[in-house]
């Protein structure tokens, strides 16, 4: 059961850092 919450929380880290970088990404343009 560990295993997979650590792994769901890693794929979410994951999503937020991506849609952090594209945030960023938009807010050069």
């Amino acid at each position: 059961m560990k295993k997979a919450v650590s792994i769901i929380v890693m794929i979410i880290m994951n999503i937020l850092m991506i849609s952090d970088v594209k945030a960023c990404e938009m807010s050069y343009d």
